[in-house]
């Protein structure tokens, strides 16, 4: 879920339901990767576009059970006219069970 300020409107929302590999660049405690995908993007009026994603970050295993991890993704929308662009910078604990 993304939540966009917009002149128009006040906010747009645009929800992301994608899938796509996540390669881990080492095996250590730290674990650089990278990661990719496609999904598909719906707007507030319920319109659905297709849609690419291809990221990066770093996950620290701090513990056996537990690790933090930060990511960078950009996003592709396709839309009629011009592709609508953006970029996520996430971070957040990973629990294990």
């Amino acid at each position: 879920y993304r939540r966009f300020s917009s002149s128009f409107s006040g906010h747009e929302n645009l929800y992301q339901i994608s899938a796509g590999p996540k390669f881990y660049l080492t095996t250590d405690s730290t674990r650089p990767f990278v990661n990719g995908g496609a999904g598909a993007f719906v707007d507030d009026t319920g319109t659905v576009r297709f849609g690419l994603h291809l990221g990066g970050g770093l996950q620290f295993q701090a513990s056996p059970k537990v690790a933090l991890e930060g990511e960078y993704q950009f996003h592709n929308v396709f839309v009629e006219g011009a592709n609508f662009r953006f970029s996520t910078v996430q971070g957040g604990v990973r629990f294990r069970f």
